[in-house]
């Protein structure tokens, strides 16, 4: 890349750094609390099932990506999903996109709790158990949204960067200790078990939030956008996968729920304490970025009163109180059930904007209705099969 910006005019040096810093918005934006349990559903399932769900989810969520930004560009103005759904088919799908979101963030703020607690147990030991660690994650982190504080988005991306340096900085180091006879490649004895990674996985790849981000971004070269949609939902499939295979390489059916508490007996300690720690830093930041934008989707766009939103962080506490603490099944059920719901009104919008849009959109994705119907099939039966399997 730099050699590519070293041997262009003044005006290609704008279009790469623009090009890869919109791609890094959406590539950072994606990797998240979710990557913690891939290792550990890869080995309930089997490592092959789980690369079969990362090969097709990954093409699966690029191009649901992919449909949002068609869409946007073919949108005047400024509409997250909401307002596109509300503007191509309806009110009422409007409302249920809503649902679907205030469902996903409030799932969201519960695993990074979850996992906050872990993580917290894993720094402090004997100190902070994983209960009262999650109590602690929860309290400290929700002031912030209770007295209107707010982060930067570069403070957002920069943690996320973090993430994805620990993650292939582990990757690279535990090769020392990789053995292939480790990794459980076949593990599945029942669709429920082959199931396992699909909606954690699912979980950990949506990010259609930072679509608008990007298309904003290239504002002027939005010719560019696909590019950048296309790499940035993949390369976090990539990290995904390399990420799991080294962890399963080196604990294997012993690899633990969030993957970093299991690597001590290799690494030791002191390594799973910083990685725990860069791990709480990037989840405290991502939970206090999602819960004040909860508060304020609740306070100003349902109208509801201030203090009835603020109530609403208690959510995930109490769920967390009443036993909801599986944090492989909460992401798996979150994502399903998003997907779920998101990706069809993203394909509908998608295919109404295509005849009805109010612009002519820069992107074209090559998709036959053919296959977008089988797309918003394979979320709708998996979510069905989700809440069969929990019931």
């Amino acid at each position: 890349m730099d050699i590519a910006i070293m041997r262009s005019s003044a005006g290609n040096k704008k279009y790469v750094s623009g090009f890869w810093a919109a791609t890094a918005t959406l590539a950072g934006t994606i990797i998240g609390a979710g990557v913690f349990g891939l290792p550990f559903a890869a080995a309930q399932s089997g490592f092959f099932a789980a690369i079969i769900w990362l090969l097709v989810l990954a093409v699966a969520v690029a191009l649901l990506h992919l449909m949002l930004a068609e869409t946007i560009l073919r949108t005047n103005g400024r509409h997250r999903l909401s307002g596109l759904a509300e503007l191509y088919l309806g009110k009422g799908a409007a409302r249920f996109v809503l649902v679907s979101e205030l469902v996903g963030l409030t799932g969201s703020l519960l695993i990074y709790i979850v996992l906050g607690g872990l993580f917290i147990s894993n720094i402090f030991g004997g100190i902070a158990t994983p209960f009262w660690g999650s109590v602690a994650f929860w309290f400290l982190f929700s002031l912030p949204a209770l007295f209107g504080l707010r982060l930067f988005a570069e403070v957002e991306l920069l943690m996320s960067g973090a993430l994805a340096v620990l993650f292939l900085g582990l990757s690279i180091f535990l090769f020392s200790d990789f053995s292939f006879s480790h990794i459980p490649w076949v593990t599945s004895k029942s669709i429920a078990q082959f199931f396992v990674p699909y909606g954690i996985i699912l979980f950990a790849l949506l990010g259609t939030n930072a679509i608008y981000s990007v298309r904003d971004m290239l504002g002027g070269r939005e010719g560019r956008v696909f590019g950048a949609v296309a790499w940035g939902s993949i390369i976090p499939a990539a990290i995904y996968f390399l990420f799991s295979f080294s962890v399963l390489g080196v604990t294997g059916a012993a690899t633990s729920e969030e993957a970093i508490s299991g690597l001590g007996s290799v690494l030791g300690f002191p390594v799973v304490v910083a990685g725990s720690f860069v791990g709480l830093l990037a989840l405290a930041t991502s939970y206090m970025v999602i819960a004040r934008y909860v508060v304020e989707e609740l306070w100003f766009d349902v109208r509801l009163p201030r203090s009835f939103a603020f109530v609403m962080l208690l959510v995930p506490i109490l769920l967390f109180g009443l036993g909801a603490r599986n944090f492989i099944a909460i992401a798996g059920f979150v994502g399903t059930v998003v997907a779920a719901i998101s990706g069809t009104i993203i394909v509908l919008t998608w295919w109404r904007a295509k005849t009805r849009g109010e612009r002519r959109s820069e992107i074209h994705v090559p998709v036959p209705k053919v296959a977008a119907i089988a797309i918003v099939v394979m979320f709708l039966v998996a979510a069905i099969l989700q809440v069969a399997f929990l019931l």
